[in-house]
């Protein structure tokens, strides 16, 4: 499996997403992304690659819509050295309850079908979500409410199970 390149998440409202390896992947790709995983969420499509990010996040927790129904939302930007800012926001209908760390930091995302992989890597906590994503500008990034999706397959995860699409 080809993974691309490593990635910081910055977060608050002045956002980043840097390369630790000195490349990038291009704002076009992860507009890609974005587009699959709204279709992933119609059951369309899914990421036939995965990718790996690694990063920090700041700005995320979970909320709830109109109707009640409770969303783990994480926001961040994508910063390219020759594209710029671009600004999205992942949000995750829950179906289950969810031990969701609010201080999460130091993390490692992996995109692998219609899933998310998030893990800690100052602990061993991590888990395993349906991805719904919606991209926005950097004035109304804390203005959109959350992209409609369905919670799946929350549960921790060792590293050798990374690689295996199946809920337990």
């Amino acid at each position: 499996m080809k993974m691309l390149p490593f990635f910081t998440l910055l977060l608050a409202f002045s956002l980043s997403l840097q390369a630790q390896t000195g490349t990038t992947i291009p704002e076009a790709k992860m507009n890609e992304l974005v587009a699959e995983h709204n279709l992933a969420q119609h059951g369309h499509s899914s990421i036939g690659k995965a990718f790996q990010a690694e990063g920090i996040i700041n700005a995320s927790g979970v909320v709830e819509d109109e109707w009640g129904e409770r969303w783990l939302v994480i926001n961040f930007t994508n910063q390219t050295q020759r594209e710029g800012n671009a600004h999205y926001r992942f949000s995750f209908g829950l179906l289950d309850e969810l031990d969701y760390r609010l201080n999460l930091k130091n993390v490692r995302l992996l995109f692998l079908g219609n899933h998310l992989y998030l893990e800690d890597k100052d602990s061993d906590y991590r888990i395993n979500l349906m991805v719904s994503s919606q991209k926005s500008d950097v004035n109304r990034l804390q203005q959109l409410p959350p992209v409609q999706g369905i919670g799946l397959g929350i549960q921790t995860l060792r590293e050798d199970e990374l690689k295996v699409i199946a809920l337990d």
